[in-house]
This record gives C-alpha cells, structure tokens and sequence, in this order.
C-alpha cells in the first residue's frame, strides 16, 4: 500500500513495528491504522462508534522513503565539517543547495563525536534556504552556533519549497539557549527548522534542545513527520512556552510514531505539538516520556489524536512539587476534535476538551490521574459523545483532586452521550489532601501549590520561583488575591467541593442541557456518583454506582428519566434533591 492512497503523497509503507526505545515502563502496544483521509468524516467515525471501530484500515506505518533523481552531494565537498568555522559551514551549505537540481539528496555522512556547527546569528531569512525539492539526508550532527540568547526568528533551516524531505540518523542539536516564555509571535519565534511550503517529510532525524520551537509548521499542509525524535528542553519547569512542533495555521498533517523523551541532562519539552488555528491533522503512535505538560495542545477543527501514549513523571516535576504532568496531556480548543484509543498514566489528567461541540472521546485509557480523567466545558458542548473510557485516580502530589467525568456546558446543549465508560477512585472526601502543607525556609517553584497548615477553603499557588519566609503569612481568602512570603508570591484559588464520579452540568435553568443520555457507566468509589445540574429531558439510565453519600443527585425543575440504575456501598438509592417532574424507576 503507497501512503498516496491515503494522504495523497507518493512514498512508500511498510509494516513496522513500534519502538520501544527509551520506555522502561510496560506500556500497551497500540493497534497501528492508516486513515482513510486526513480530512476525517465525521460520518464515517459516529457510524463505527457503536462496534468500537472509528477508523478502520490496513495497519501499516509509514516509511518515508521518496526516490530521487540519482544525484547525490556530499556536504563535506562544499566544504561542510566538524572542523570549519560556523560561517563557513552555513556558507558551504548554501552553495550545495544552489547545485542541487531538483530530487537531488545532499547527504551529510556521520560526524560522531563532533558537530558540524552552523551560524544562527540572523533571522529564517539568512539560515539555510531550501528553496528546491531535495533530500537532505542527516547522518552526523548539526549544531547551532550563536552568542547569548537565540535571536528573533531565527532558524537553522528554512524551507520554502514543497516537496522537501529531510531524514537521516543524525541529529540538529540547539546552541544550548532556550527561552520558554509564554511571550512573542509565530512570525518571531526562534527555532530548528521552519517550514513554510506543503507536503513537508521528516523522519528519523532527532531534533535536540530548540531555542523554543523544535520544528515550525507556518501556513502550511498536508506534513508527513514520521518516527522523528525530540528530546530535550528546559531542565526546570518555568514558562509554558517551549515546543517541540508549532503548526501554525494550515494543517492535513499527519503525526505518526515520533518519539518525546527527556535528555541525558533531564530537560524536556512542555508542550509536545502544539496547533495554532491548524485543522485536519491526525496523531497517531506518538510517545511520550515525562513531558512537563501536554503531548497535544490544539486550537483548531477535525483533529484526531488516536493510538498514542503519555508516562507522566513518578518524582516531581523539575522545579515543582507536582508529580506527573502539570495539565492533561491531551487539550483541544474547537468542534469535531477525536481523541480515542489513547493511554496515559501518572499524569494530572487525559482529555481536556473545550471551545466547541461535537467532541468524540472514546476507548481511552487515562490511568492514574491527579485531577479529572476527562473535561469538557467552555461553550456549546451539543453533540459530544463520552464512550467506553476508563479513568482512574491516584495520589500524586501537588494535584486537587476533581471529578472523574466532568462536562460543564456554558450554554443551551442536547445530544450529549456518556456511556459505558468506567470511573475510579475520584469525589474524594478532601480534594487538597495531596497538595505540600506550607514549609518555612522552603524553595518553591513557579506554579507550586500550597495549602496552609490550618485549612480555610482555600489554596496557594506561587507566581514565581522563591524561598518562604520563617513564618507563615497571613493568607487572603478572597481567590485572585496575593501574599508575599519571603520571595514567594502567593496567588488565593478557591476549590470546589462535592466532586463526582461523573458531573454534567448545564449552563442555567434557562439554558440547560437536554435531550441527553447517561447510562451503562460504572462508577466506584468516592462520595458521589452521578450529579447532574440543570440537566432536563435526558435519561439516566443502567449506571452501576458505588458511593459513600449520595449516588445519584439533581437539581428541582428537572424532568428527567433515572430508570435501572444500580446503588451500591453505603450511598443513599433514593435521588437526592430528585425534582417532582423526574421519574425513578426500577432503580435499586
């Protein structure tokens, strides 16, 4: 089968198996699919919902392995070497691409154990243009070469020209700068390898420790990065800004089988891939090793993350006193985003949806969680199905503990499904237990999160790395509000109490969620099973719930039907605050 067939692109596939390299946990082996196109049919996915096939095709992975014209240059006849100046190496770069005709290979032998190092002084305007159809095959190593920070825009590679490929076992290794700061623009980020022409191929190659983006996708389409490797990053956890994959705008990209590690020295990425208004793209086997936060962070439509995984960090997090992840590790802020048949474990949470309607989260695995195993909420949620998902919640530090489902619309929504999942461990009785008690003469890092030693309904999280004073501070109560401790500033959240196994909830009786159906779920332990709040015309109906209070509640004005429902533990069976317009049948 030609991956043409698929996405258009004409290189061939190959069965392979995935790696296993540089996991050390048991992971499960993830069933491998092609889609059928990466434009995904909505039709085609609700319709394979009911047998627990959404998208089924040959199960092969992708070699990237174009044929080209025969001629091949070799980069150490232009003058390219470990032993040249970063100048002259960018220089001899240059002039081998102005000789290559078009499908020529410029091949780049090993290097080990020294670098071909390359100026990166100017913006992607200066760096290395691609601007012809070529391999570049990378066997050895490049490294960028500047003084001081990264400058703006700056790029190793730049590739204007579609077509391009660029693949080999070697790797592009950063100057050693990195900014990770949630400031500055697609158009001014420094970087790897930018990419501003379609049908893009990398595979193989290993990107080392960017400046801030590994490799940047700008307004571009239909990308192939196949088994490519990332590694590296910020050794502590600071800023939110720092990619291993920014797609700005444009999209059909696929994502297959690539590989996000910590290096030697423990740095890593924050946010894997990273989608700014990209649409249509398909995640597929990707892994990942203790990212600081997400595997997919995406703004866009029709995107599907299928068949990946995500080990969050058993210690803490560098810089913190989380354990796992610092968010979920999947977050889509748009309509018809998929996210099924994923598995991660130790991590603050596995789907975060938001934004937008008609989400499909189903067949995942989200073990372990510290906070909610699945979120949806911000907007019109009509549409969105919740199937056949486990979550589990465990201990980590640094987390409060939230509901295992959760899916809070903020206006009038119907035709939500929540079926068959199964749900573990969360509505714990006191959602901070996990959160550090207060410490003087403590360093603290950005983002940690305190609770005081005599609670009071709150929590404190620091705006900034610092050391506490000998002291305890006198804490604020009102949320937004700040103390300064030592050289910490503390910012007051309030927490929600009453967290439950699965929680839906309408915007306002005036706009609430109808026309819904949650049954078939199973639910074990914690205070409360189902709640459900301004939530009218839907059935609750064959959900086995084990709970300590309540397992069942409602709010008045409902008309809801609660039918078959089974009430273990200690739980009342009645419905809690059931509305005289509901109907309980049969339940037990």
């Amino acid at each position: 089968m030609a991956l043409q067939a698929a996405y258009g692109h004409d290189f061939p596939c190959r069965r392979a198996p995935l790696s296993r390299r540089s996991f050390t946990l048991a992971e499960k082996q993830p069933q491998r699919y092609v889609m059928a196109r990466t434009v995904i049919d909505r039709r085609t996915l609700i319709a394979g919902m009911a047998s627990g096939i959404i998208v089924s095709a040959e199960a092969t992975s992708c070699s990237a392995a174009p044929v080209h014209n025969g001629v091949v240059l070799d980069l150490a006849e232009f003058g390219v070497s470990p032993g040249a100046t970063p100048q002259e190496n960018l220089s001899g770069f240059k002039k081998a691409i102005s000789h290559a005709p078009p499908g020529a290979m410029l091949h780049l032998r090993p290097t080990a154990p020294l670098a071909c190092r390359i100026e990166v002084g100017g913006d992607w305007s200066t760096a290395i243009t691609i601007d012809r159809p070529v391999i570049l095959r990378i066997d050895g190593d490049l490294q960028a070469s500047h003084a001081g920070a990264p400058p703006a825009s700056s790029f190793m590679l730049n590739i204007t020209a579609p077509g391009v490929t660029i693949t080999g076992t070697g790797r592009i290794i950063g100057s050693g700068a990195i900014d990770d700061g949630n400031s500055g623009t697609d158009e001014t980020f420094p970087g790897l390898i930018r990419v501003s022409a379609d049908n893009f191929v990398m595979t193989e190659i290993e990107l080392v420790t960017p400046p801030k983006v590994g490799l940047m996708l700008y307004q571009c389409r239909k990308a192939k990065i196949v088994r490519a490797r990332f590694s590296g990053g910020p050794k502590v956890y600071g800023d939110t800004g720092y990619f291993a994959i920014r797609a700005a705008g444009g999209g059909e990209h696929l994502f297959d089988t690539n590989r996000f590690y910590p290096a030697e020295d423990g740095g890593m990425f924050v946010q894997c891939i990273m989608l700014g208004g990209s649409h249509d793209n398909l995640f597929t086997g990707n892994h990942a090793r203790y990212p600081y936060e997400k595997l997919i962070y995406g703004y866009g439509d029709r995107n599907v993350a299928k068949d990946n995984i995500v080990i969050g960090n058993p210690g803490y997090i560098p810089g913190t006193n989380i354990q796992g992840t610092i968010t979920s590790v999947f977050r889509f802020h748009g309509s018809f985003n998929t996210v099924q048949n994923n598995h991660a474990h130790g991590c603050a949470g596995g789907a975060q949806m938001m934004d937008g309607r008609a989400h499909i989260v189903v067949d995942n695995e989200f073990l372990s969680c510290g906070q909610s195993a699945i979120s949806a909420y911000r907007g019109n949620i009509s549409g969105s199905t919740f199937r056949r998902n486990v979550g589990t919640r465990a201990d980590l530090a640094g987390f409060v503990a939230g509901d295992g489902i959760r899916i809070v619309s903020d206006d009038a929504a119907s035709g939500i499904v929540v079926e068959n999942n199964r749900i573990s461990g969360f509505s714990t009785p006191d959602p901070i237990a996990t959160l550090a008690v207060w410490r003087g003469r403590t360093s603290f890092g950005r983002n940690s999160l305190v609770r005081p030693r005599a609670g009071n309904g709150r929590f404190y999280m620091a705006q900034g790395t610092g050391v506490s004073a000998t002291n305890e501070p006198r804490w604020p109560a009102a949320p937004g509000e700040t103390v300064v401790d030592g050289t910490v500033t503390w910012v007051t959240i309030a927490y929600e109490g009453g967290q439950a196994g699965l929680k839906l909830y309408g915007s306002s009786a005036a706009a609430p969620i109808t026309g819904s159906t949650i049954s078939g779920n199973r639910i074990d332990g914690g205070r409360y099973g189902i709640v459900t709040r301004f939530v009218t015309h839907s059935r609750i109906v064959g959900n086995i719930l084990d709970a300590s209070e309540w397992g069942m509640v409602e709010d008045a004005g409902s008309h809801n039907i609660w039918k078959s429902n089974d009430i273990r533990g200690t739980a009342s069976r009645q419905v809690q605050n059931l509305a005289s317009t509901s109907s309980m049948l049969s339940d037990r």
